[in-house]
């Protein structure tokens, strides 16, 4: 989801992305084309810095593998 003033402007749920990246300190999303479209889109977002963009990345990345996780490893701690 994406907020601004906290109001949620955007909702990307998982099934209709199709990547994510970034690149310097700006952050890449690439969406599925919806009903009424023909073609990806890509929204990107500037970011403060390169270490923003890198961490909201793999913030990003963590998220999509825990839900889409089917079992877990059995490990105890």
């Amino acid at each position: 989801m994406v907020f601004k003033d906290n109001l949620r402007i955007n909702r990307f749920p998982w099934p209709k992305v199709l990547k994510i990246s970034y690149k310097r300190s700006s952050f890449f999303i690439k969406i599925r084309p919806g009903e009424q479209e023909q073609y990806e889109s890509t929204i990107g977002f500037k970011l403060p810095s390169y270490r923003a963009a890198k961490k909201l990345w793999k913030v990003c990345v963590e998220h999509h593998t825990f839900f889409r996780l089917v079992q877990t490893s059995g490990k105890t701690i």
